[in-house]
């Protein structure tokens, strides 16, 4: 995995939606003006030698936290 978060959150800058499966649905559906209400923020810096399973493990906890899913979001 080892993403570096310039190339993650560059992706995001691009195209709304970073590939996550429910915000290309949002896209395809209402175009980039919707996402103009959309923050993106960075929760957590974590060292360059994490293992990737932590980083995953983090990631799935803010989610968890924020409820992201529950609101159709983060379908991966």
């Amino acid at each position: 995995m080892n993403y570096h978060i310039w190339g993650r959150w560059n992706i995001y800058a691009a195209t709304c939606h970073g590939n996550d499966e429910e915000l290309v649905k949002l896209y395809e559906a209402n175009g980039e003006k919707y996402f103009d209400k959309y923050k993106f923020i960075i929760l957590q810096i974590l060292p360059m030698k994490i293992p990737d399973r932590d980083v995953i493990d983090r990631e799935t906890a803010y989610k968890k936290r924020f409820l992201t899913k529950d609101f159709g979001l983060n379908n991966n």
